[in-house]
């Protein structure tokens, strides 16, 4: 399972900051995400027609998220010593591990062995723009697959 995948099911809460949970979010829904009655979510946004829009949150803000940050990071540190960092920091390890594992497997189908073969994979527009264009271009996209596939091999 995708790691990035695995965190959106699994998590009890999820914190959404300025999104509506769109197409390339399957709308906040089950598989993507975990079930709205066992995965709490908090959404905070500036615009009210967001919160809530694709699905239901147990917390809506409207507000900015600079400043809800900057108060979320305060009552934290108050807080960290409640934390279990053991505990977190194997979970964390676990996740990158996944990463790494996934990462390889793209890697592997985007060799220069596999370009030239059809059909195309998708994810080699994004790897190819980057190689073109190098580290510090600035890419645009719009939508779909390659829209999901962009950060991940960015």
């Amino acid at each position: 399972m995708d790691v990035v995948l695995k965190v959106k099911t699994e998590s009890d809460l999820v914190l959404v900051l300025g999104s509506r949970l769109g197409e390339t979010d399957f709308w906040g829904k089950v598989p993507m995400w975990g079930d709205p009655s066992t995965q709490k979510m908090i959404r905070v946004d500036v615009d009210d027609s967001i919160l809530g829009l694709n699905r239901p949150a147990e917390l809506n803000i409207l507000g900015d998220i600079k400043l809800f940050l900057e108060m979320l990071i305060e009552e934290v540190e108050k807080r960290k010593d409640q934390i279990d960092r053991n505990s977190r920091e194997a979970r964390i390890d676990e996740l990158v591990k996944m990463k790494e594992q996934g990462r390889k497997l793209y890697d592997e189908k985007l060799s220069e062995e596999n370009r030239s073969k059809k059909p195309m994979i998708t994810a080699f527009i994004p790897k190819v723009a980057r190689e073109f264009f190098g580290d510090d271009a600035i890419c645009v996209v719009d939508g779909g697959d390659t829209a999901i596939m962009s950060p991940i091999l960015s």
